[in-house]
């Protein structure tokens, strides 16, 4: 049985010191004790990569602690207070988080699979500003009718490539929160708030939104079917562009852009597919040097061989896109996503140009996602991955030479044979470099 916890207040080292010993009961260590808290104050503490699988953290005070990492799978953090917290690569299936308050915390690839943060209210009963006879009340929607109930506060959150998916977020107030990237596959988010929420590259397939607020949210690049917003509330609200002649225009186009180039600028017409929706179309072998990409939606879309130096893809999303073979010099993606996108034998590395001399321009990566993306035998050099993720990505024989991977993800990166001659790494999480 679990020894309960009650209205303590931890420094680091006991809290590190309790923490493991709930992790080791966890793992079944003999004479290991479990314990449950309830309305502890956690705040400002380092407990990154714990395991608290199924732990009582009812109504404790987590504000601006580190949590990256940590497992609370199953756990109860009923009416917890998160604010500020570091969040990122914390596992949170099935937990309960109701009423919970996560504002301005990071869940950056945070899971939050069926996790619970419906309505709940954590009610404290005090008196001369303690607790009366040491007890807390929770309210469920069982047990009271009557008092107000506040949905799980999300406000302003930054949820960037969070995974929800199937997580109960009814009447949650997701307003101006930042979701991009994120997982939301059959979430539910009925009579939600997400007012100004930015949902790029989000994937919402068979997420519910009846009743949602949906006004100045952000679309673009999102993964969804237009029938999931019927009856929503969609005023201002920001659609990728669907150009429907596109493929009978775009020969034009490329024409134009073939002048723009070679004139330098001087006639034609630079191509621009910012915030358009490219699914179905072929750019195989074209010359689409210095194209403009910034926010489209080019999933699955082929570029094999194509000519993309200077090419922009800030914001696009670009997943299982097929980029084998090209030229990507001097190109910019930042946060972009390039999740399970075959780049093989991409070159990425700098395009010299000349003005009064010869200067070199280096591709720019930053806090863009390459999650299980086959980067191998790519050309790296000189590139800036500073915060990309590269999870379980394939860099087999890549030149890494001088890149700056400062602060990136590297859990299950494969990276046998490639080139790392003066890469920097500092701040690089699960980087696992292989034997020389």
């Amino acid at each position: 049985m679990a020894v309960p916890i009650q209205d303590r207040t931890f420094d680091q080292a006991s809290a590190t010191a309790l923490l493991k010993e709930v992790e080791r009961a966890n793992k079944g260590v003999a004479f290991a004790q479990r314990h449950a808290f309830l309305a502890c104050d956690f705040s400002g503490l380092d407990l990154s990569g714990l395991d608290l699988t199924g732990v009582s953290l009812v109504g404790c005070c987590f504000v601006n602690a580190d949590l990256s990492g940590i497992k609370l799978r199953y756990a109860n953090l009923y009416g917890a207070d998160l604010r500020g917290a570091s969040l990122r690569k914390a596992d949170f299936t099935r937990a309960d988080l109701r009423g919970s308050c996560l504002r301005s915390a990071d869940l950056g690839g945070a899971n939050l699979a069926e996790a619970a943060m419906e309505r709940g209210k954590l009610v404290i009963q005090a008196a001369g500003g303690g607790f009366r006879d040491g007890t807390i009340r929770l309210l469920t929607p069982r047990a009271s009718k009557r008092r107000r109930r506040d949905p799980a506060l999300l406000q302003a959150t930054d949820l960037r490539g969070a995974i929800l998916d199937h997580a109960d977020l009814t009447e949650s107030d997701l307003g101006f929160t930042d979701l991009t990237g994120a997982n939301l596959r059959g979430a539910n988010l009925q009579k939600a708030n997400l007012t100004g929420a930015r949902l790029f590259g989000a994937d919402l397939v068979g997420a519910r939104f009846q009743g949602a607020k949906l006004r100045h949210a952000n679309f673009v690049t999102a993964v969804y079917d237009p029938s999931q917003f019927f009856g929503c509330d969609t005023t201002n609200a920001v659609f990728p562009r669907v150009e429907e002649d596109l493929a009978a225009r775009l020969p034009q186009m490329l024409e134009r852009h073939r002048r723009w180039v070679e004139s330098l600028g001087r006639e034609g017409e630079r191509i621009d597919f910012s915030m358009m929706d490219l699914r179905g179309i072929d750019f195989t072998n074209m010359d689409l040097t210095a194209a403009v990409f910034r926010l489209a939606v080019v999933d699955g879309v082929r570029f094999s061989k194509a000519l993309l130096a200077m090419a922009d893809f800030s914001g696009a999303s670009a997943r299982r896109a097929v980029l084998a073979g090209a030229d990507l010099r001097a190109c910019t993606m930042i946060r972009a996503r390039f999740d399970d996108a075959d780049l093989e034998g991409a070159n990425l590395g700098a395009l010299e140009v000349y003005r009064d001399s010869p200067v070199d321009i280096w591709s720019r990566l930053t806090q863009t996602s390459f999650v299980r993306a086959n980067l191998s035998r790519v050309n790296l050099a000189h590139a800036d991955l500073e915060l990309c993720d590269l999870t379980e990505a394939n860099l087999a024989s890549a030149d890494l030479t001088d890149a700056q991977m400062t602060n990136t993800y590297c859990y299950g990166a494969f990276l046998k044979g490639a080139v790392m001659a003066s890469t920097h790494t500092d701040g690089a999480r699960g980087l696992s470099l292989p034997a020389a």
